[in-house]
């Protein structure tokens, strides 16, 4: 049996196999060889002796690409009764240098730094790879989602005539251009015309925040729905990809329906008043509080002041979600009127000429909708109990990465 795609190894008693691996870790014993094959980011434990493979163990180096025939034994003493057995090899590459930093150990001990530092490296210890074929997963429950319910998917330019937030600023030909935080205002005009839309896009954020929840790229996984009455109908959505979401994540609670309080309400559960958005410590607070009362790792407060909301949100329609402490989800009921639009963007003291995607979809006439963003590195970090969203970025850019 040639296993060409290097599919998990399922094999019993007497069968044999044909797998291209590399060289996780060796592990010597007095009697025989532990090989350790990293096969698409799963360990598989081979085991060397003397005689039943031809070739010398002492060939073989952590690193190494090989490809190796297997069979399998019944062993009482082995992992589920069966031994696998390495009875040949062939090297196909070898690493150029020595490893600088261990990561063949059972256990991950690298601090942050060290692990975003060397991360061509540290993504083949399985601790760390594992997160991103849970994102993989995550990301993949948003496009089934999506897709089963006849949304569009949609590419969005990432060079924008825009900054809706502090964005990275480029030279575009000699004109002024930027990275976008939000494919939202281009949705818009692909809605008016899709009904629903979803886009899966890099996002930008020129702030030089230092902080745990913070990236200067992440991923954004949008999706704009029309013909809405009222913003249910987005939080519906969201919920049914968050409960497909949950499932991969580490012992994750979540409700038929998310715990929904006014914004008013949070505040004074949290005994505040007159602030228009909740910090840090007021999310935290509030998740751990839903929690005790409900068993509920979800919480969605609404109805925030329009200080804090994108300038295309209706007032007062605005909502976040938040899991273990983390915004993972903002939204809201969008003004789809031309002339209302117009007129709070004059309040607001914004030039429509810098939106001539997102005016012209409303001056043209559009439909009642609203939206939402996910962030898929705060949603994985979140669900998987990470200390800090950079876990959960497969190359981080923030404040002081641009490398590797």
């Amino acid at each position: 049996m040639d296993i060409k795609d290097n599919a998990p190894l399922d094999l019993k008693p007497g069968d044999t196999a044909r797998v291209s691996a590399r060289v996780h870790r060796l592990k010597r014993s007095r009697k025989m060889v532990f090989v350790y094959l990293a096969l698409r980011g799963e360990l598989v434990k081979t085991v060397y002796t003397d005689g039943l493979c031809e070739k010398s163990v002492s060939l073989l180096d952590e690193g190494m690409f090989i490809r190796a025939d297997i069979r399998a034994a019944a062993e009482i003493k082995a992992d589920n009764g069966i031994e696998l057995r390495l009875e040949d090899f062939e090297i196909l590459s070898s690493p150029s240098a020595a490893y600088p930093i261990s990561i063949s150990d059972a256990g991950y001990n690298h601090s942050l730094e060290t692990t975003i530092e060397n991360k061509p490296l540290t993504l083949r210890h399985p601790q760390i790879s594992a997160v991103y074929k849970i994102q993989s997963q995550i990301l993949g429950a948003f496009e089934d989602l999506m897709r089963a319910n006849d949304f569009t998917r949609i590419v969005t330019p990432m060079i924008s005539e825009y900054s809706e937030k502090p964005s990275f600023e480029i030279d575009y030909y000699g004109k002024k251009a930027y990275l976008p935080y939000s494919p939202q205002l281009y949705m818009t005009a692909a809605t008016a015309s899709l009904d629903r839309t979803y886009c899966v896009s890099p996002s930008f954020l020129a702030k030089k925040y230092n902080s745990s929840r913070h990236l200067a790229e992440f991923t954004s996984l949008s999706f704009q729905l029309g013909y809405i009455k009222t913003i249910d109908s987005v939080i519906g959505m969201l919920t049914s990809f968050l409960k497909a979401a949950a499932k991969f994540g580490s012992n994750i609670n979540i409700p038929d329906e998310i715990p929904i309080y006014g914004f008013g309400d949070a505040l004074k559960i949290l005994g505040k008043d007159n602030q228009p958005d909740l910090d840090p410590t007021d999310i935290k607070r509030l998740c751990a509080r839903e929690k005790e009362r409900s068993g509920s790792d979800f919480v969605c407060v609404t109805g925030f002041p329009p200080d804090k909301r994108p300038f295309y949100a209706e007032d007062f329609s605005g909502f976040d979600i938040y899991l273990n402490g983390w915004k993972i989800s903002s939204g809201s009921k969008n003004i789809y009127n031309y002339k209302a639009q117009l007129e709070k963007a004059a309040r607001l003291g914004i030039d429509p000429a810098q939106y001539t995607a997102y005016f012209d979809a409303l001056k043209y006439g559009i439909m009642p909708y609203g939206g939402c963003t996910t962030g898929l590195e705060r949603l994985t970090a979140a669900l998987l109990r990470l200390d800090n969203v950079k876990y959960a970025a497969l190359f981080t850019r923030d404040l002081h990465h641009i490398k590797p």
